[in-house]
């Protein structure tokens, strides 16, 4: 679990859980004496249970119809560096080896802009939408264009399901699989 900076939402989730054995200890008291106390204890664990991870649950489906709508990579036209920005072999100097780019390498003929637009938070669970383009320098025309959104936890319960946000394809980072369409292996000619 990631406890840091957890403030208010820890605090609450004390209160809720001390509300919770309080309720269920209560109901099973008040139960017939059998499977009776059984069902009583259980279905309102049940319930205490689900109120808790309400908000992944409807947030995960309203980030899943997000990220099918609107969230992806679309690439508007290749770039041709001169050679000097490639190796010997055709690999490109400006990306290393960790698939990051070396944007300062490349300044003087594309830029960059990491931007969120906004906040969009859902009646369920807060959602932002990270939007990452590469621009021609000169021009200012966008060459490639990814939009992804981020789902974090809910405010309510202290990362029980996950510790940070969750992107529409957090399998693997489509950063590099970007840049090797934009940039292609080979110098122009």
């Amino acid at each position: 679990m990631n406890w840091a900076g957890l403030g208010n939402s820890f605090q609450l989730f004390v209160a809720y859980f001390v509300l919770a054995v309080v309720v269920i200890v209560f109901a099973v008291r008040r139960a017939r004496p059998g499977w009776a106390k059984w069902a009583a204890g259980l279905g309102t664990f049940s319930v205490f249970w689900g109120l808790t991870l309400i908000d992944d649950v409807m947030g995960a489906r309203e980030h899943k119809a997000l990220c099918e709508r609107e969230a992806g990579v679309k690439i508007y036209k290749q770039v041709k560096l001169p050679p000097e920005f490639y190796h010997p072999d055709g690999k490109p100097k400006f990306i290393e080896s960790n698939g990051d780019i070396s944007e300062k390498f490349l300044a003087s003929y594309i830029k960059f802009n990491r931007r969120g637009e906004g906040s969009y938070v859902s009646r369920y669970l807060k959602i932002d939408k990270d939007f990452y383009s590469i621009n021609d320098a000169l021009t200012g025309d966008p060459l490639a264009v990814r939009v992804d959104f981020l789902r974090w936890p809910s405010p309510f319960v202290p990362s029980i399901l996950h510790g940070g946000a969750i992107g529409c394809d957090s399998s693997h980072d489509p950063y590099p699989q970007m840049y090797r369409q934009v940039f292609p292996d080979s110098p122009a000619q």
